[in-house]
């Protein structure tokens, strides 16, 4: 398991393409180094500990872990192992934002591209909403999040 994963990132780790999973090795692979992230902050190990947890939290008005992005920066070693377009979508990055679009409207066709799925198309079936994400080390609970 790469040290990026799972919470466990350190400034200056190696950013692999392709991925370790995917076959990627630091020796070979290596395109850039994490700088920054916002960490992702857990509520319990698992859905029912964290509901459990959200109930006591809320009950004794403590402060609650809660996230709105999960995201990570990091610096290539070279402008050559960069690209500004979108993975089999080719449109470059920053052309298209919701701010931009409206993508944040009910309805609203929208289109990604993911390592896993690849390309995807759906609509934007509700806003604003509260989910609980599951992580291999725990569950966290995000808001104002959009579901396609």
């Amino acid at each position: 398991m790469h040290a990026c994963m799972h919470g466990r990132g350190r400034k200056g780790d190696p950013i692999l393409q392709p991925a370790t999973i995917d076959g990627g090795t630091d020796e070979n692979d290596t395109i850039a180094y994490l700088d920054r992230w916002i960490d992702v902050h857990m509520l319990g190990p698992n859905l029912g500990e964290a509901k459990s947890n959200l109930k006591f939290l809320l009950d004794t008005g403590k402060k609650l872990p809660i996230n709105y992005v999960d995201i990570a920066w990091a610096k290539p070693v070279s402008e050559d192992v960069v690209s500004y377009e979108i993975l089999d979508l080719g449109i470059p990055t920053g052309i298209i934002t919701p701010q931009k679009r409206g993508a944040s409207s009910l309805g609203t066709w929208v289109v990604k591209s993911g390592r896993t799925t690849g390309v995807t198309h759906g609509r934007i079936s509700a806003v604003d909403v509260e989910i609980f994400i599951g992580y291999p080390i725990g569950v966290a609970l995000f808001l104002d999040c959009v579901a396609v």
